[in-house]
């Protein structure tokens, strides 16, 4: 038999003494127009670079992607 503990009460033990303070900490929401400005910056250019590698990938055969393997 070990002696160690289960990873699990490690976990725990971490998630006590770390995990609950940060998620319980209040943050002030920040909305200025240079935060939103961004965040539509953001989401606009991610949708189009999604879009782009989604229609590439769909256009090869299983054959031709695994041949990158």
């Amino acid at each position: 038999m070990s002696l160690t503990a289960p990873w699990w009460a490690y976990a725990a033990i971490v998630a006590a003494g770390l995990g609950l303070p940060v998620l319980l900490t209040l943050v002030p929401l920040l909305r200025t127009s240079p935060v939103t400005g961004w965040v539509v910056l953001v989401v606009l250019g991610a949708m189009p670079a999604t879009e782009a590698a989604a229609g590439r990938a769909s256009r090869i055969t299983v054959r031709e992607a695994l041949s990158y393997v």
